[in-house]
């Protein structure tokens, strides 16, 4: 590498830290929240195995906790002494830095390894002008806002940065390596990147997957002249591969026409809407959609039939034909091939089968490497066939690649600095996102406007009637605000319909268990809540117990009955580790007696 392209990179990623420092002044937002801000256990007062712990498994964001970064997160806080979203963000920002460097090491070493192999007929000097103009691209990329700045999205950035240095590790090593002890020198070395960026999110599972693309493709097992050290090599890439899908397949063929947990749609619709939401990725990444761009997109139809809507076919026929193409670039070592197969794959645990939303930009952090170098590659060879001087050819790429997006996310870091700004944009933007105005609500009642709340939340539940998020969020305010005011006919017609059927989204269970405290010192409200309290108090979902137990005490205090209150605060308190929360409200209850309810903080 020449002196050339480190300086360059270096003044890229200047440019990227310039346009995205503003943003470090930027909210928390949505699951920042419950893994963040309303998470004690990430401000270390000391630094010990048991706090370290505590810290590290504190995020119920999957069954698996995502402790890497939940330690990544107690840290860069206790270092800072605070839990303001500043020190945070400007820690994703170098973090998205980091992985643009890495992005542009891989992109050379895996342009230089086809082009030796045979494949790709760029000439290996402009490998690193290709090299570098994608990882410009990418880390300049308008898309990657809501991944850098939406906080708790470190989970996906740091998965990213471990995938990508396992991909360039492999293929460091790969070339000089021949017989059984080196295989398994680098296959130890793959498990364990791909163990760490498990730790940090679930889609670091992928890593063999994207290691085997380019064993296949680059390598295809030829120099591991030994037989078993071939075996061990293919056995370690494969399984692991084939884990996934068959784990997939499995899981489709289970549920394939059941509701898919936490949300209102199929597992069969939602695998019909991803076509579609591939290529909306798509669009965006090249710069080509007009869609906005958000935090939020729960306004994306989905998908109910093969015809309905009858984008959803050509969708899926277009990737089909994509990756039966690609798979036949890729054999012949063509850089198009292997970008395509790199995105679909990345989108493989969360753009397929599995019960997650239907969209979210951050699922393209990693799998964009690959199509974004895809097109820069396919860009460059188009624009090396005009006949204009070089420095025009290099000028042309520049505005296209660099430019453009830089003043893209310039523009978007804006909006993300100010959560007023944040919200008024989202709205223009996106005025059916249901999401998106329950977000506003509680922006409009934290400034003072508990009636613009209302109608935010109003608005909300014409825009998703079946979820009770904006029915919960309403009763909320309304006691908040006014706590002696009983609630409107309509909205308790609305409240028994939501605890009947509208608690199905994790939203709506969030804005069930923050009503319940906030009604406590509604009295004249009880009547109401009461019945909806005792339908939950022995639900599943922990959040839901505890949140009715506390409201069903509530209410007993109203009513006079501090013994039976006791007891059912104390039944959460057994019951269930959230339950701990409510433990000082049941210690000063029997301290004096009948003491009325108080909020849950």
């Amino acid at each position: 590498m020449n002196l050339r392209a480190p300086v360059l990179l270096a003044i890229l990623g200047a440019a990227a830290f310039l346009i995205y420092l503003p943003g470090i002044g930027g909210p928390y937002l949505a699951d920042d929240f419950p893994n963040l801000v309303n998470n004690p256990r990430l401000l270390l007062e000391t630094i010990s195995r048991e706090s370290l712990q505590a810290a590290a498994f504190s995020s119920s964001a999957s069954p698996f906790h995502r402790p890497l970064s939940m330690l990544s997160f107690a840290l860069g806080f206790t270092a800072a002494g605070n839990m303001e979203p500043v020190s945070a963000k400007l820690i994703n920002i170098l973090l998205h830095l980091g992985a643009g460097a890495l992005v542009y090491l891989l992109s050379v070493k895996l342009l230089q390894a086809l082009h030796s192999a045979g494949g790709t007929r760029l000439p290996p000097r402009e490998a690193g002008t290709v090299a570098l103009l994608a990882a410009g691209f990418w880390l300049l990329h308008p898309l990657f806002v809501s991944t850098v700045l939406y906080t708790v999205q470190r989970m996906s950035i740091l998965s990213a940065l471990f995938m990508l240095a396992g991909c360039l590790f492999y293929l460091e090593c790969r070339p000089r390596v021949t017989d059984y002890r080196g295989c398994l020198g680098l296959v130890a070395g793959g498990a364990v990147f791909t163990g760490l960026a498990f730790l940090c999110k679930e889609n670091g599972a992928l890593l063999p997957g994207l290691l085997l693309l380019v064993e296949c493709t680059v390598f295809r097992f030829e120099s591991a002249t030994r037989p078993g050290a071939r075996r061990l090599l293919v056995s370690a890439l494969l399984i692991p591969t084939a884990f996934i899908l068959l784990y997939l397949a499995n899981y489709a063929l289970r549920h394939w026409g059941e509701p898919a947990p936490a949300y209102y749609f199929t597992i069969a619709e939602r695998f019909l809407t991803q076509p579609r939401v591939l290529l909306q990725y798509a669009g965006w990444l090249g710069l080509l959609s007009t869609e906005p761009m958000g935090l939020f997109h729960d306004d994306f139809p989905v998908s109910s039939s093969l015809t309905d809507p009858w984008t959803t076919l050509p969708a899926l026929l277009f990737w089909i034909v994509a990756a039966g193409g690609a798979v036949v670039l890729a054999w012949r070592r063509h850089l198009a091939g292997v970008g395509v197969l790199w995105f679909l794959w990345g989108h493989a645990l969360e753009s397929t089968v599995l019960p997650l939303a239907a969209v979210f930009e951050h699922r393209n952090y990693l799998p964009a490497v690959g199509l974004i170098l895809a097109m820069t590659g396919v860009l460059y060879e188009a624009v090396r066939q005009v006949r204009i001087p070089a420095a025009a050819r290099l000028a042309l790429l520049a505005g296209v690649l660099l430019l453009l997006p830089s003043y893209q996310t310039w523009e978007r870091v804006r909006v993300w600095t100010d959560k007023s700004d944040f919200i008024a944009h989202s709205i223009a933007q996106q005025p059916d996102s249901a999401l998106t105005l329950i977000t506003a609500a509680g922006f409009l009642n934290g400034y003072g406007d508990p009636d613009g709340a209302v109608t935010a939340l109003r608005e909300a539940r014409r825009a998703d009637p079946r979820d009770g998020a904006a029915v919960f969020a309403e009763a909320a305010i309304r006691c908040e605000r006014r706590p002696n005011t009983p609630f409107p006919p309509e909205l308790n017609e609305q409240l028994a319909a939501a605890a009947m059927n509208g608690l199905r989204t994790a939203t709506a269970r969030v804005h069930f268990a923050q009503m319940a405290p906030l009604c406590a010192l509604s009295a004249v409200n009880d009547d109401v809540l009461l019945p909806i309290y005792e339908q939950h108090r022995r639900s599943r979902n922990e959040n839901l117990a505890v949140a009715s137990l506390f409201g069903i005490g509530a209410v007993l205090l109203h009513r006079q009955e501090p013994a039976a209150a006791g007891a059912a605060w104390q039944e959460a308190v057994d019951r269930y580790p959230g339950g701990e929360a409510i433990r000082p409200w049941l210690k000063e209850l029997r301290n004096r007696g009948d003491r009325p309810a108080g909020r849950m903080e």
